[in-house]
């Protein structure tokens, strides 16, 4: 009976410092976007010219990806005040569902206050881990969006795609041949290559180990801990290189309400999952350029 007394207040206490550290970090975003700064490592500042907009572009695979594995990104940046838009390229219409699962992404869109949402109905983008999605394709998609939106932010998904589905890895993918295909020599005898998208900040969302994925706020706990140590000891304001987001439980239950949108999906281990995931809770974004 004392050993689970000592884990209860062992895990109320957490919550509790968990809840302060989170607090705080988003304290750090928003007063950074209220002095005309875009989020930048740490919670810290980067300057951007007075031209740029603040707006973002997040390109996901699936209906539902927005909330399992990129809330605690979107919540942050509309309450910065950022344009926020999304790109979903499939339906997920891999059981039949397709046309569903799009009225319910954009019933979640309309939760979250996203400025605009495309879904993407191309026959060479199928839903499933079998199916190849073309870089080029993809490349493509993103660049004609960036041009469409004015974005000066893109947020996808890393090589792993946080779940390991193909389908979430082919994204970067298609974001580095992006990347690639439009850098060229600043000079014909240089070596240093420019782009157009010098002014663009890529960013993708970090995979972790499978153990650490859900042990939703101790595992939050510490990355914030630990994020808050190096904030006093260390500037990391002019980097610009990583972004962390946390969501204070209250904007958990909302990240929540936005996930049961996806009601077509919500099988028993996504209910788990919306309990156990630290995904729910922080997105730690690495930058790609």
């Amino acid at each position: 009976m004392l050993t689970w007394v000592i884990i209860v207040l062992s895990l109320i206490s957490l919550g509790l410092v968990y809840e302060f550290l989170a607090r705080k970090q988003r304290r750090w975003i928003l007063d950074a976007a209220k002095k005309g700064f875009a989020p930048a490592a740490g919670g810290g500042s980067k300057k951007t010219s007075s031209n740029n907009r603040n707006s973002w572009l997040l390109v996901i695979a699936h209906p539902d990806d927005e909330c399992l594995f990129f809330g605690p990104t979107l919540i942050n940046l509309v309450d910065c005040g950022a344009e926020v838009n999304l790109v979903c390229l499939s339906s997920g219409d891999f059981y039949g569902r397709g046309y569903e699962r799009g009225q319910e992404l954009l019933e979640a869109a309309k939760l979250f206050k996203l400025n605009s949402v495309k879904l993407i109905q191309d026959s060479r983008l199928q839903d499933g881990a079998n199916h190849h999605w073309p870089p080029q394709l993809i490349a493509d998609i993103i660049n004609q969006e960036i041009d469409k939106q004015k974005v000066n932010h893109v947020i996808t998904f890393d090589s792993h795609g946080v779940s390991g589905h193909p389908n979430h890895g082919a994204i970067q993918s298609g974001v580095l041949e992006l990347l690639n295909s439009l850098s060229y020599p600043s000079s014909p005898s240089s070596s240093k290559k420019i782009s157009k998208f010098n002014n663009i900040r890529f960013y993708s969302l970090d995979s972790i180990f499978i153990v650490r994925k859900y042990l939703l706020f101790i595992d939050a706990t510490l990355v914030l801990f630990l994020h808050f140590v190096l904030r006093l000891f260390i500037d990391q304001d002019e980097t610009g290189s990583s972004l962390l987001f946390a969501l204070p439980f209250k904007e958990y239950s909302h990240l929540r309400r936005c996930l049961h949108s996806h009601n077509s999906q919500m099988v028993w281990y996504r209910h788990l999952y919306s309990f156990t995931s630290r995904y729910m809770l922080i997105n730690h974004l690495k930058s790609l350029n």
